[in-house]
C-alpha cells in the first residue's frame, strides 16, 4: 500500500513539473506602433505581466501596460498616452528550451491627449487583439525571457484604431 500511495504522489509531483505548472510574473518594455504611424512616432512601452501556466494546454497572460510619446506642438509640448489593461489566452507549444504560442483577448483602453498647461482630455474604449511570441527559458531556471508581437483593434463610433506592440519582457517563475 506505501509503494502505490508513494508511487502516486511521485508521478503527481512529474506530471505537475512537465506540465510546467505555475505563475509567472514579470516586467516588459517595447514600442507601440500605429499602421499609420512613421518610424519617429512609435510609442515607448512599459508595463507588467502576470502569467498562468497551470493549465498545459492553455496559459492566462494579464497585462498593464503604458504608452507614451512627447510631441512639439508650435510652442508647447503635448503627450499622448495609452494607458491599457489586457487579458489574453494562448496555445503553447511546449518544448524544453522555447516556447512559441498564439492566441487572443480583449482589454480596456484610457487614451489620454495632454499639453504644458495640465489641460487634458481622455477616453476610455475597449478593444480586442490577437497574440504571437516565444518564450526562451531553461527548465531549471526560474527565469526566462519572452518576446511578443499584438495587434490591436480598438473601436471608435466613426472608424477603427489599429495598432502594434512589440515587447519583450523577463519573466520569474513560481511554481
Amino acid at each position: 500500500m506505501r509503494k502505490v500511495l508513494l508511487t502516486t504522489i511521485c508521478l503527481c509531483l512529474l506530471a505537475s513539473v512537465q506540465a510546467g505548472a505555475g505563475v509567472n510574473l514579470g516586467l516588459r518594455g517595447g514600442i507601440l506602433t500605429g499602421d499609420d504611424f512613421e518610424a519617429d512616432d512609435n510609442l515607448t512601452l512599459v508595463g507588467a505581466e502576470c502569467r498562468i501556466t497551470t493549465i498545459p494546454f492553455i496559459h492566462l497572460i494579464a497585462t498593464g501596460e503604458y504608452a507614451w510619446k512627447k510631441y512639439d506642438v508650435l510652442t508647447s509640448e503635448v503627450t499622448f498616452s495609452d494607458m491599457f489593461f489586457t487579458g489574453s489566452a494562448v496555445v503553447p507549444l511546449t518544448m524544453p528550451v522555447i516556447t512559441p504560442y498564439a492566441g487572443g483577448g480583449v482589454g480596456s483602453h484610457t487614451f489620454k491627449l495632454k499639453n504644458d498647461d495640465d489641460d487634458s482630455s481622455s477616453e476610455t474604449k475597449m478593444g480586442y487583439h490577437i497574440i504571437g511570441g516565444v518564450i526562451l527559458g531553461m527548465p531549471t531556471s526560474p527565469l526566462s525571457l519572452a518576446a511578443e508581437y499584438r495587434h490591436f483593434w480598438v473601436d471608435y463610433e466613426d472608424d477603427t484604431m489599429k495598432f502594434n506592440t512589440i515587447t519583450g519582457s523577463l519573466l520569474f517563475k513560481f511554481y
